[in-house]
């Protein structure tokens, strides 16, 4: 008897306890998130209002911020490449690991930091992303008719998919630029960790059966995005317009770009 009521609690509260656990660490994600939507304001008040517009280097050499200065990377909405603007606003710093040509040169702590605020803690690709689980809208640094037009393959293939002719090239969007603040994500989770769909922890493009293509599940799921104006928000891909091509749920591709909105 003792037994079986041991079990029968034991099934009523672990349930209980594993989603305490998911909330605190969803929790922790809306604090980084929130952390760094002030870093990309930080960013733009001492940038006469302009958003990130590039930060290309050498790979393979230690870099640091000072070398990041370049405009015009494509890449730009990857964690890897955006963090090396706003690092100076989220107090860490960083460099390539000489020591690691297999695994490309990864960014690594120095100084004794750790960029955790990268992190979302419910996140388990975030390792393959250089310990990173967020990308910033590629909506602000492409025009808004470009936007329009760009897909999938234009985004992660950009070297051999270069985008809707040569209007595809990177500039400088600003604050004034963006129509609804309320309403435009600037930087948020690409995983819904929090609380996948039937096809399980996904990106925003779902299962890509080819890397220019969305694939199963883009429109499932839930995460937390920072939006233009410093609120955080967790959103359902569902609630999100869909991209004019290829009718993704896609923060890089909303509708408009800076001009239109990202939620219903």
């Amino acid at each position: 008897m003792v037994v079986a009521i041991i079990a029968l609690l034991a099934a009523v509260l672990f349930p209980v306890f594993a989603r305490a656990r998911e909330k605190a660490r969803q929790t922790t994600c809306v604090s980084n998130l929130r952390q760094m939507g002030l870093a990309f304001a930080q960013y733009a008040q001492d940038s006469d209002g302009a958003y990130p517009n590039g930060c290309s280097a050498p790979a393979g050499a230690s870099q640091g911020t000072s070398l990041c200065t370049a405009t015009g990377d494509p890449y730009l909405w990857m964690g890897r490449h955006f963090r090396w603007l706003v690092m100076p606003y989220l107090g860490f710093t960083q460099q390539r690991d000489l020591s690691s040509a297999a695994s490309g040169y990864p960014w690594v702590a120095v100084q004794g930091t750790t960029p955790s605020i990268l992190v979302c803690p419910s996140d388990a690709t975030a390792t393959g992303f250089d310990s990173t689980s967020y990308g910033y809208s590629a909506c602000f640094y492409h025009a808004d008719a470009v936007t329009d037009q760009l897909t999938l393959g234009n985004l992660r293939t950009v070297s051999g998919n270069p985008g809707p002719g040569a209007g595809a090239v990177c500039q400088t969007r600003t604050e004034a630029d963006v129509s609804f603040p309320a309403q435009k994500m600037l930087v948020g989770e690409f995983s819904d960790s929090h609380l996948p769909g039937p096809s399980g922890a996904v990106g925003y493009w779902g299962k890509p059966p080819a890397p220019d293509t969305p694939g199963a599940g883009m429109g499932e799921g839930m995460r937390n995005y920072a939006f233009a104006d410093g609120h955080v928000r967790f959103v359902a891909a569902a609630a999100q317009f869909l991209s004019v091509r290829q009718s993704c749920p896609d923060m890089h591709r909303t509708p408009g770009g800076l001009s239109g909105q990202d939620i219903r």
